[in-house]
């Protein structure tokens, strides 16, 4: 988009039109030209795997063992207020889990992104997070790579050592 683009649009502003941070467009932009290999898919909603055609319900699997069904459903809670964004996800999985079959990852974004990810350990929910999800510690300290966001979140995990949350 940003390269295909006459004449460039300043980064600042492409980033808050796509609800992105500036730096993390700039660091995908970056990352695209150097790329080689083709563009990734499109995020969904829902991740899809091929499977055999005829394959039975497995209770644990969360899915139905029908052609097409999701593999798991990616609940992205949009909600950045951290005060709020928990609700947010409760309210959400509420209205998910009676009619999903499938798991449900679930993660938040910006300040919102670490009351989320304790949401979900607490629910025992799979979750994520990474660099285009929030660019923060738990503290609000700036971080600059995935390793130092995916340390905090294994703190989040029933015991661990200094446990957050």
């Amino acid at each position: 988009m940003y390269r295909a683009a006459e004449p460039k649009p300043v980064i600042r502003r492409m980033a808050e039109e796509l609800g992105a941070h500036h730096e993390a467009l700039h660091s995908w932009i970056r990352q695209a030209s150097t790329d080689v290999r083709p563009s990734p898919p499109q995020k969904t909603r829902r991740h899809r795997h091929p499977r055999p055609r005829h394959r039975r319900r497995d209770p644990h699997s969360g899915t139905s063992g029908r052609e097409g069904d999701p593999h798991r459903v990616l609940a992205e809670i949009t909600d950045t207020d951290p005060h709020t964004a928990p609700a947010t996800a409760r309210e959400l999985l509420d209205q998910l889990i009676p009619h999903v079959t499938a798991p449900i990852l679930l993660h938040g974004e910006d300040s919102g992104a670490w009351p989320v990810l304790n949401t979900a350990v607490q629910r025992g929910l799979p979750t994520r997070i990474g660099l285009e999800d929030v660019l923060h510690a738990p503290d609000g300290t700036p971080t600059h790579d995935n390793v130092t966001l995916v340390r905090f979140a294994r703190l989040a995990r029933p015991g661990s050592p200094g446990r957050l949350g």
